[in-house]
């Protein structure tokens, strides 16, 4: 490969000296041969270094892949950094940007306490839902806050409104069958995807049954929904 790619260096060369292109059917002086083979060397070896020193561009980031596929390692939902105002059980509140962080135990926001230094323990505070009254996700561009409700080790948002509710413990408002986690019909009890009494509550409706059971949840819900239009 070596030799071919140096017979064809020659070749460029004679072109650029003004040469015949015949390699080996005409006799060099001493001279032109030895600055021919120079040249062919330097040539040769400047495009090795720029082959093996090529950097490829950079490829764009789709950001809806960044959005969808930024999963936590215990396979949870994902979560953004947004603009949250938590009102506390004394009535307090405070905003924070944050994410909400989604433990097995214990999901949790973490306020930074600026008064004391980078190093310090005390600098991070975690705030737990059994600490709060409320947590809004605020929308800095409309001012809209998407509202969740503190339920035991978590916050509830709702993603799918209708006959038939659907929530999530994410607060990305993505109404996709893995962030729906409870429903609720009407202002009945408010029960988990996995409860046993979820799924007859789509008997009447083979196809929102038969997604349910597939665990489409969200699909199952809006096509429920849907038939009670």
């Amino acid at each position: 490969m070596v030799v071919h790619q140096s017979l064809d260096l020659i070749v460029k060369v004679r072109i650029l000296v003004g040469q015949p292109n015949r390699i080996g059917c005409e006799p060099l002086t001493m001279k032109r041969d030895i600055s021919l083979v120079i040249l062919t060397i330097s040539f040769f070896i400047s495009e090795v270094t720029l082959a093996q020193h090529y950097t490829p561009p950079p490829q764009p980031v789709n950001p809806n892949f960044m959005m969808y596929h930024m999963y936590y390692p215990n396979g949870g939902m994902v979560s953004m950094k947004h603009h949250f105002k938590i009102t506390f059980k004394d009535g307090k509140d405070t905003i924070i940007y944050s994410k909400l962080n989604i433990d097995t135990t214990r999901d949790y926001f973490i306020m930074i306490n600026k008064a004391v230094g980078k190093k310090d323990s005390a600098r991070q505070i975690r705030i737990y839902p059994s600490q709060t009254k409320s947590v809004s996700r605020i929308d800095i561009v409309t001012n809209e806050a998407y509202e969740g409700s503190p339920n035991d080790s978590c916050w509830i948002f709702p993603v799918i409104d209708g006959k038939m509710k659907a929530y999530s413990r994410s607060a990305e408002n993505i109404a996709e069958d893995a962030y729906v986690q409870w429903i609720q019909v009407d202002n009945s009890e408010m029960i988990t995807v996995a409860d046993p009494k979820a799924l007859p509550l789509f008997i009447m409706n083979a196809r929102a049954y038969d997604l349910f059971a597939a665990k489409k949840y969200a699909k199952a819900v809006k096509k429920f929904n849907k038939a009670k239009d």
